[in-house]
């Protein structure tokens, strides 16, 4: 049933601001300076906000409720170079990274 659906059902403005291309902020992107020894973790980004993440090096990524949680070999991963683009809701609000080979770092920037 609809009630159990784990999609959220957005009204028309925040699915058009949603789905549309990207417009970046002046100013450039925010470093998560990760490593391949230790994972980092973003500030608390904003609800219902929409971001793009490049990595240098292949890198695990998770999405988290808390600054502490922290991205490890279990989470999904981006490909060095490759674009996510990712929008976020009220509760997962923080981004983690841990590079796989090499030290390296992430990079985010809002999409608006």
């Amino acid at each position: 049933s609809p009630e159990q659906s784990p999609l959220v059902g957005t009204g028309g403005s925040l699915s058009d601001r949603m789905t549309r291309g990207c417009m970046f902020p002046p100013g450039g992107w925010t470093i998560i300076n990760c490593s391949n020894a230790a994972a980092a973790s973003s500030a608390q980004l904003s609800a219902w906000g929409r971001y793009v993440v490049q990595c240098g090096d292949d890198s695990y990524f998770a999405i988290g409720d808390e600054s502490t949680d922290a991205a490890d070999a279990n989470d999904g991963w981006i490909p060095a170079g490759a674009w996510l683009e990712l929008p976020l809701d009220a509760s997962g609000r923080y981004i983690s990274v841990l590079n796989k080979n090499i030290d390296s770092d992430c990079r985010y920037i809002a999409c608006l």
